[in-house]
């Protein structure tokens, strides 16, 4: 046991001298939906049908939610008011992780186009989960336009039925057909002795990421479907966005990733992100691929200005709406 501690706080070390005074449950941490805050992160709770979905009503310093689940954006004129709104689903890039209400892109992209714009983004959704919420968010708003963002990573979670520690719809093709799978969503399988009691161990929590035990500890991911299956399941998704009957704009965006983890991670996002904006143009659907322009900027020097660890800093997401104001009205998506 004394060699174990003299391990653990050896270890801890070597990660950074805040590691040693700072002892979280981090096996328990690991699912999306718990109770307590998170200040990068807007909280989420249990959802039958969804996996999870924003905390309705949930007040903070760093995030707000409204009743109908949607983040807070600075009030708009009555005129913009009065027309119909802009919709935006996606994924933590959306919501807009780490950043304040009035940070995310689509609190900027308001003045842009003058109307309102309705934040339905959640933190780590797929694309999967991304078209069961615009179901039933095109519903309830009626929107004029629907904006859906995607980044790389959402396409690998389509293969998942568990991500994030927590259960989580997905799709298959069968017979040329999208089949939901998973729905109602069980609820999250409570936590083991070993997890409650030995989560807080950095070194335990090595061992298991090393030995490929991390879908056992913390309750990690479960694939449903093998690696790859996304380029199948990715254009009838898209397809199924469409069907919704609602202008529809499709926005790539990235992750820090892109530039910092190597040219074969980088090759990888682009090779997903490129297959579902060909569909997109295959079927009539506007796109707006952030690339290029962020690219231009990081390499000018930008990275700290456009991101905070792995997501946008509110510049990125400035320039993000910017780049989605400038499409909507090159396509005439605004009207007169």
């Amino acid at each position: 046991t004394l060699s174990l501690a003299v391990c653990e706080f050896a270890y801890r070390a070597w990660r950074g001298s805040a590691w040693l005074v700072h002892w979280p449950n981090v096996a328990l941490g690991e699912s999306i939906v718990r109770a307590e805050a998170d200040p990068a992160n807007c909280r989420q709770a249990y959802d039958s049908r969804l996996g999870w979905v924003n905390q309705a009503g949930l007040a903070s310093h760093e995030c707000n939610i409204d009743a109908d689940g949607t983040r807070h954006a600075p009030p708009v004129s009555p005129e913009a008011a009065a027309k119909p709104p802009i919709l935006v689903l996606g994924d933590s890039f959306a919501i807009g992780h780490g950043v304040l209400d009035d940070e995310t892109w689509p609190a900027y992209l308001q003045p842009l186009v003058g109307r309102r714009v309705i934040n339905a983004g959640v933190d780590g959704y797929g694309l999967d989960q991304t078209v069961l919420h615009a179901t039933d968010e095109v519903a309830r708003v009626k929107p004029a336009i629907m904006i859906v963002n995607l980044i790389g990573d959402d396409l690998r979670r389509v293969e998942y039925r568990r991500t994030w520690a927590q259960e989580k719809p997905y799709f298959t093709l069968e017979g040329g057909q999208l089949a939901l799978h998973n729905v109602p969503i069980p609820p999250r399988t409570p936590y083991g002795w070993a997890e409650r009691n030995l989560g807080w161990s950095l070194l335990i929590e090595r061992f298991v990421y090393g030995f490929g035990l991390y879908a056992r500890w913390g309750k990690g991911d479960l694939r449903a479907s093998p690696e790859g299956t996304w380029r199948n399941l990715a254009c009838p998704l898209i397809r199924r966005l469409a069907g919704l009957g609602v202008p529809l704009l499709i926005v790539a965006q990235y992750d820090l990733s892109m530039w910092d983890a190597g040219p074969a991670y980088a090759a990888e996002q682009h090779d997903r992100i490129r297959t579902v904006l060909a569909c997109a143009r295959d079927n009539a659907i506007a796109t707006v691929d952030t690339f290029a322009e962020i690219d231009r900027q990081m390499k000018a020097g930008g990275k700290d200005r456009l991101y905070r660890i792995w997501h946008h800093a509110p510049e990125g997401n400035r320039l993000v709406a910017e780049l989605i104001a400038a499409e909507l009205v090159r396509r005439g998506m605004l009207g007169p």
